[in-house]
């Protein structure tokens, strides 16, 4: 057809071949057999059949463009334009190059391939029941909504980050798992799963990789994973599932995960806020600030990078926070809540001094100030540390170096580690284990149990010691230190009892365990 006007057209042959040239065709309907359309002018509604059709529209502008089934292809070049695209089954291939536009596209019931080049664009693309994939390169998708489908999406290239996409929502509604993959190289404005069914059990799990910038990346309940690279995205939130969130150089305003195992990691790029929920969450900060992070009920693992954190809030759950050196001028405040929590200094390099029983701040070797609060337990780094707990019931290691480390009031358990250690058990019913080394181990006050392990180690007993337990003592090699004792070695007693050797001083009793028939001499105490 030339230039002329055509009204409309009902054709049903098994092949029909339509070609209009600068001409407007009205309507066009292949009722019957496969239609192939070729629009260069103009045209009002085109109904394609259920064979396996196609529709090239080539600078003109058309009204509807419809297909009933079958393979399907429809392609848009030189600025072409179409309102209205459905098709209600079978596979669908959808090319738009140049500057084509369409309104509103929708495919409903089969797997659907859209692919979006030069400056192209869709302002509403609705794809159902299907396994699809959309790619932007430089064209721009306004909104696309899905449901009950697995869903690919590339926005723009690395090399061209013009393409992308204003809004992108996933919904499920029949119960069915659905899996879905982003790669955004352009823009993502916001991404969205949800399940919109009463019956349905939302798990759809999104893998997201973002290299621009973003706005809002809101995930459902499934198994999300979230990675992100030198640009900087506002917001990722996660629901149920597992889920696992990276942010790179670019960093984000909030990150939130929601019940499950997670995962969340920072790297060189600041974060405002990061919030865990429900479950065993592992947050770990690179060398970029973080403002605040707050982990929720289970027990979490926060490890603090080299840039720091502001304040890490940890609730209920026996948690652990691993600290890092920062710069000698910066804070990091971390409290614990109902739970035992531990601090860990195993990132240091050089010996630490820290204290439980202090909120304020405390100068770390020159290597940042720290302040706790509600925290059980210290872990100490290789180096040479000095760890005191509080009033509550404490667990202090020292692991390499030569450590001191301080109970409190209550029951405490003190482990030197690896070096030639001092442990003090102070008040309470103690355990104090010695470790690799010649260690010196002092119960205190209270009914307490020492273990030297490896090395020749000293057990120290003093005024109030009361009755204590040395669990391994080694004959030749270990020492029993009394303080205050008034006489020497032949004011001790001796007694065997219940395969146990018991040693009475002015101050307590010490116990041998396993020791009975064992006779010592004044060479195996230490009066001072």
């Amino acid at each position: 057809m030339g230039s002329q006007f055509t009204n409309s057209i009902n054709i049903g042959a098994d092949l029909n071949i339509v070609k209009t040239a600068s001409g407007y065709l009205g309507n066009l309907e292949v009722w019957n057999g496969r239609g192939v359309v070729t629009v260069n002018g103009g045209a009002g509604a085109i109904r394609l059949g259920n064979l396996n059709d196609r529709v090239i529209v080539d600078g003109g502008n058309v009204k509807s463009v419809s297909f009933r089934g079958g393979e399907d292809r429809l392609i848009l070049k030189n600025g072409a334009i179409v309102e209205n695209v459905n098709a209600s089954s079978g596979d669908f291939i959808g090319r738009l190059q140049g500057d084509s536009r369409v309104a509103s596209m929708r495919i409903d019931s089969g797997n659907a391939d859209i692919e979006m080049t030069g400056n192209s664009r869709i302002f509403s693309l609705k794809l159902d029941h299907g396994n699809n994939t959309v790619t932007t390169e430089g064209g721009f998708l306004e909104t696309f909504y899905s449901f009950d489908s697995n869903n690919t999406v590339r926005l723009g290239t690395a090399g061209n980050t013009s393409g992308g996409a204003g809004q992108v929502q996933f919904s499920s509604g029949s119960g069915e798992a659905f899996s879905h993959t982003i790669v955004a190289h352009g823009y993502l404005g916001m991404l969205s799963t949800q399940d919109t069914g009463s019956d349905a059990t939302d798990d759809q799990s999104t893998d997201v990789t973002i290299n621009y910038f973003a706005g809002a990346l809101l995930l459902g309940n499934g198994d999300d994973t979230v990675k992100t690279g030198d640009y900087f995205v506002e917001t990722i939130s996660t629901s149920g599932g597992n889920d696992s969130v990276g942010v790179g150089a670019g960093g984000a305003n909030f990150i939130g995960t929601g019940k499950g195992t997670d995962t969340v990691t920072t790297g060189s790029g600041e974060v405002e806020a990061i919030r865990t929920g429900d479950g065993d969450d592992t947050v770990t900060t690179g060398s970029g600030f973080v403002q605040s992070v707050s982990t929720g009920d289970g027990n979490d693992t926060v490890k603090i990078g080299t840039g720091s954190v502001g304040q890490v809030n940890m609730w209920t759950g026996d948690d652990t926070i691993h600290v890092s050196e920062i710069a000698s001028d910066m804070e990091l405040d971390f409290r614990g809540q109902q739970g035992v929590d531990t601090v860990v200094f195993s990132g240091f390099t050089v010996g630490v001094e820290f204290s439980l029983d202090t909120t304020a701040y405390q100068d770390v070797s020159g290597k940042g100030n720290f302040r706790q609060s509600s925290m059980e337990n210290l872990t100490g780094s290789n180096r040479g540390d000095k760890l005191t707990g509080n009033g509550g019931e404490n667990a202090l290691s020292g692991r390499g170096g030569a450590d001191r480390l301080f109970g409190g009031d209550q029951n405490d358990v003190l482990r030197g580690g690896n070096g030639n250690d001092k442990l003090y058990g102070q008040n309470g019913k103690d355990t104090l284990i010695g470790g690799k080394g010649k260690d010196v181990l002092d119960g205190g006050r209270g009914r307490d149990n020492l273990r030297g392990n490896d090395g020749e180690d000293v057990f120290v007993f003093g005024k109030n010691s009361g009755l204590d337990r040395v669990l391994d003592f080694t004959d030749g090699e270990d020492i029993l230190r009394l303080e205050d004792h008034t006489g020497g070695f032949g004011d001790l007693s001796f007694a065997n009892l219940g395969g146990n050797l018991r040693v009475t001083h002015d101050n307590g009793t010490i116990v041998l365990v396993g020791e009975a028939g064992t006779v010592l001499t004044s060479a195996d105490f230490d009066f001072v």
